[in-house]
């Protein structure tokens, strides 16, 4: 009937009107830098969860930098062993996943030319210096233990502090050089690491050197942390569901 089509259309219109004086979802913020990986707090401390994130991410950086300078020390102690293939190999499985892990962030416009500037500043000083003194042929050994600990170094892990202060959430360049570090440098070095000391500990009485072990220590809790990180990639797990996985699952 023709009221009844009229009073169909007009309900139709009022619908549609409706629809119009909705409001417009907010645009999505493709530049975003933070991390698709959060711990949820599931428990109420009395302190700004605020802290609570930079206090994670400044035990991370600690964490970080406290591995390079083991394997720095590592490196040093090879060196003076006489062990110079397995040193070089090991400088380079420090120096490559940075490298390959740069790449991948530069392929998703993530990572810039300053990024590759802080990843090979160290290591270009370390080997400049080693040239220097082979060229000049000092045999002054505290030089040379210096410039071989310098090619273990990086800058990352406090550039992601700074970077990730703010708010106290990972960004994404973190996420991932931690991503690759743990899942292929911690893996190489700790090999290494394990062959020379069993090598030592073949032919010495008093077992493997401790920083050695320290080392090893350091590169396994590097291979749990990267692995379970990505295991919940794009999850918010809680802090159980976090260690349960960590030590029953990831842990080497």
């Amino acid at each position: 009937q023709p009221g009844g089509q009229m009073f169909i259309y007009e309900s139709l219109k009022a619908e549609e009107g409706s629809c119009d004086e909705l409001p417009t979802p907010a645009p999505v913020d493709r530049g975003t830098r933070t991390s698709t990986f959060t711990l949820e707090m599931t428990w109420d401390t009395g302190v700004p969860r605020l802290y609570v994130r930079r206090m994670l991410r400044i035990c991370s950086a600690l964490f970080l930098s406290a591995d390079m300078y083991l394997d720095g020390g590592v490196l040093v102690q090879l060196v003076g062993e006489g062990l110079h293939v397995i040193a070089a190999l090991m400088a380079l499985s420090i120096l490559l996943p940075q490298l390959i892990a740069w790449l991948f962030l530069r392929a998703h416009s993530m990572a810039d030319c300053w990024g590759l500037l802080r990843i090979l500043l160290f290591p270009i000083l370390s080997g400049s210096l080693l040239l220097g003194l082979w060229l000049s042929s000092t045999r002054i050994h505290h030089w040379r233990s210096i410039a071989v600990f310098l090619a273990a170094i990086s800058l990352e892990p406090w550039t992601a502090l700074i970077a990730s202060w703010k708010d106290g959430h990972e960004v994404q360049e973190s996420f991932w050089t931690a991503v690759v570090e743990g899942t292929m440098e911690a893996p190489s070095s700790c090999a290494l690491t394990l062959y020379v000391a069993m090598l030592m500990s073949s032919v010495r009485s008093h077992g493997p050197p401790l920083l050695h072990s320290v080392s090893t220590l350091t590169s396994l809790f590097s291979i749990t942390s990267a692995s379970t990180k990505l295991h919940f990639y794009g999850e918010k797990p809680s802090w159980g569901e976090y260690l349960l996985v960590s030590v029953l699952v990831k842990f080497p």
